[in-house]
């Protein structure tokens, strides 16, 4: 199953789900839910990272897939094309990501374009010492 046809799944068995409760599926009502859900990560990840609660992997993941379900309902209420949508931000964050290198002095092939500047670019960032030192995060660096 792709994505359109994910959104198009989920979006209807919450239209019925909330038609039982005699409500109607708005853009306002999947915002409100999915302020929520996003609640729920930011709770998760600062119980990992703080030690404050005990932090639940399983329900991470549970708290990420709902919020990924809720953006899709909101795609199809807005019928925005998603793949196209999500193509035209990667390449958006590609050309900017090869500007930020570039203007760091990063030298970059002239026939970089799109999807492999983006994994240039992620590659490069995620391999960065402050991304790879857990530490330096919990110090706020």
């Amino acid at each position: 199953m792709d994505i359109v046809e994910i959104g198009k799944k989920v979006c209807r068995f919450q239209k019925e789900r909330v038609m039982e409760l005699g409500v109607e599926l708005t853009p306002e009502l999947v915002f409100f839910h999915l302020s929520e859900e996003i609640g729920e990560i930011a709770r998760q990840l600062v119980n990992r990272n703080l030690s404050m609660r005990e932090y639940e992997e399983s329900n991470l993941k549970e708290e990420i897939a709902q919020t990924i379900l809720d953006m899709l309902v909101l795609s199809q209420l807005f019928n925005i094309d998603l793949p196209d949508a999500l193509n035209k931000k990667m390449n958006e964050m590609a050309k900017k990501a090869v500007g930020s290198l570039k203007g760091a002095g990063v030298g970059l092939p002239s026939n970089f374009t799109g999807t492999n500047m983006l994994r240039l670019c992620l590659t490069r960032v995620l391999n960065s010492p402050l991304l790879l030192n857990r530490k330096v995060w919990r110090k706020g660096i």
